[in-house]
């Protein structure tokens, strides 16, 4: 059952030529030397991010007189943070700023009710 090959002619294979273009390739002008090619840049600015507050500022806003703040250190214990966090959610408190004293860093609220 077995079936031989027929065994083919080899034709030869023709080269590829180059591609023939129709027009050359423009030259790059020549820069003269001790010149400085200047480039302009374009540079996109970003609006000003609008936030209320003193937030924008480099210091600290005072708080005022008639205002009331809850202050909750950093190391302050999981039921503490709990607390306060459930009276932001309640809109009760709201964060205000952030201060430090010495190496222990507070958060200060203000009292909205």
């Amino acid at each position: 059952m077995s079936k031989e090959r027929k065994k083919v002619a080899q034709k030869p294979i023709k080269k590829a030529e180059p591609k023939k273009r129709d027009e050359p390739l423009p030259k790059p002008k020549p820069v003269a030397k001790g010149k400085k090619k200047i480039v302009k840049e374009v540079v996109i600015v970003p609006e000003p991010i609008v936030v209320s507050g003193n937030f924008m500022k480099n210091e600290t806003p005072k708080p005022k007189s008639t205002d009331k703040y809850v202050r909750l250190a950093t190391n302050a214990s999981p039921e503490k943070r709990k607390e306060i966090n459930d009276k932001v959610i309640k809109h009760e408190l709201q964060l205000a700023y952030y201060a430090i004293d010495n190496e222990v860093g507070y958060h200060y609220y203000l009292v909205t009710k």
